[in-house]
């Protein structure tokens, strides 16, 4: 019987950084930045990102679009928490 070529790994909720190496807010909704204590959402880096530019009016609000967008992937991220087994500490929707 051949073995899977596929490596499993466990999830161990004690030690959830080793699942997201690199994350520095494993617990939170969004990462907050140190310096100014505003959070790092998808709307934040989508501001950053041309790809995004034209999701924004002439304002810099973001499009319906945008907001169901960032909704979808707060949903996604706290689906994964709760798979890891991380007990969050939400800093707002």
């Amino acid at each position: 019987m051949g073995q899977s070529s596929t490596a499993t790994r466990s999830v161990c909720p004690s030690d959830s950084r080793s699942i997201w190496p690199g994350n520095p807010s494993v617990t939170g909704d969004w990462h907050t930045n140190p310096r100014t204590g505003e959070p790092m959402d998808f709307i934040t880096f989508a501001r950053t990102d041309g790809r995004f530019s034209k999701q924004f009016d002439r304002e810099g609000n973001p499009s319906e679009a945008m907001l169901a967008a960032q909704q979808d992937r707060l949903r996604n991220w706290r689906m994964l928490q709760g798979l890891a087994g991380v007990e969050r500490k939400g800093n707002g929707d």
